[in-house]
């Protein structure tokens, strides 16, 4: 599952097991600076913390491996956003 953020002002994506519907693995992806995103993955008890530029290259080469390592079928594959609702109150999931 793919979330944008638009409340929180992040990215997340989050793998899960269809079967068991545990949790595989989750990032998180926030603008950090004028040229920099920083990207908070865990999987399991492990987290990582990176940061990359934020050009499009960079962007492509890191979800690339992710797409490798964890490999999603195009019919598994969801979508979302959270934004604002009506008077900058933030949308309910």
């Amino acid at each position: 599952m793919v979330t944008l953020d638009y409340v929180g002002g992040f990215i997340q994506l989050d793998w899960t097991r269809i079967e068991s519907g545990a949790q595989e693995a989750a990032l998180r992806i926030r603008c950090t600076g004028l040229d920099e995103l920083t990207w908070d993955f865990t999987a399991g008890n492990e987290t990582q913390r990176d940061c990359s530029s934020l050009h499009r290259s960079a962007i492509r080469a890191r979800l690339t491996r992710l797409s490798k390592q964890f490999v999603v079928a195009d019919e598994a594959f969801i979508a979302r956003a959270r934004r604002f609702a009506d008077r900058n109150k933030p949308v309910a999931w």
